[in-house]
């Protein structure tokens, strides 16, 4: 009987030891990762605004990321609010100096434009219109303007060249 009962219990253990066993990752696992990234601290400390990353299904057979803003509670009273939605591309949020508004870029149609959003609500909308393209939104210190980078390509700068006279060597 003491040897049933250890054959019992051995089969019972067994099986409990390979009901426990992980499923191995395969490559769909891979697609449910959501990241974040480009996080920025607010002036006075208590939020913070950043990107998160994850998959989209465009159908069966394709997908693609979307990338919104989200803004955390650093005191951690309130939950994670998403700022934006829909299927456009959103990164580089720089916080006013006030910490009222977030300044953001956001791509659509291959060009990206920086957008403002107020924190106390209301749509975001754009301050450019660069053919060429607008980012890294940085603020001034009173928080009235704002620099932002575009890659103009040399033959659309507009203007005669400085260097008018034939240069040596041709």
């Amino acid at each position: 009987m003491k040897t049933f009962l250890k054959i019992a219990l051995l089969v019972c253990l067994t099986s409990l030891t390979f009901a426990q066993t992980k499923t191995p990752i395969v490559a769909g696992d891979l697609m449910k990762i959501v990241t974040t990234n480009q996080i920025q601290i607010s002036p006075d400390g208590s939020r913070a605004a950043l990107v998160v990353n994850r998959k989209a299904v465009k159908n069966e057979n394709e997908y693609y990321y979307t990338r919104h803003l989200y803004l955390l509670d650093l005191t951690g009273k309130d939950e994670p609010r998403q700022l934006t939605f829909g299927d456009k591309t959103d990164g580089q949020p720089q916080w006013s100096p006030d910490g009222k508004t977030l300044a953001f870029v956001r791509s659509e149609n291959d060009k990206s434009q920086v957008w403002l959003l107020s924190l106390s609500g209301g749509e975001a909308y754009s301050i450019t219109k660069s053919d060429f393209g607008a980012s890294n939104p940085r603020w001034s210190p009173d928080g009235k303007k704002i620099l932002f980078t575009s890659s103009v390509p040399f033959y659309a700068i507009n203007g005669s060249l400085s260097w008018t006279y034939e240069r040596p060597g041709r």
